[in-house]
């Protein structure tokens, strides 16, 4: 892929999954979980929700990397 933003738009990508898959792990992880309030789970799971949005942003601008616009 050529020019540094796509280069920047595939690394933000990659961090990002695995921030969001991390953060999943922790969620699952119940002994960790039930150490927190729960106004702070409820609030870790709202973040891992709203990173999965980010992802599918940034997967839609990804995709339209294949687009004619950007060949």
């Amino acid at each position: 892929i050529k020019g540094t933003w796509q280069s920047r738009l595939l690394a933000e990508f990659t961090q990002a999954t695995e921030r969001h898959t991390k953060l999943g792990r922790f969620i699952v992880s119940r002994a960790d979980m039930d150490a927190l309030p729960a106004e702070d789970q409820a609030l870790l799971r709202e973040q891992w929700a709203a990173m999965g949005t980010y992802l599918g942003v940034l997967e839609k601008r990804i995709a339209r990397l294949q687009a004619p616009l950007f060949t």
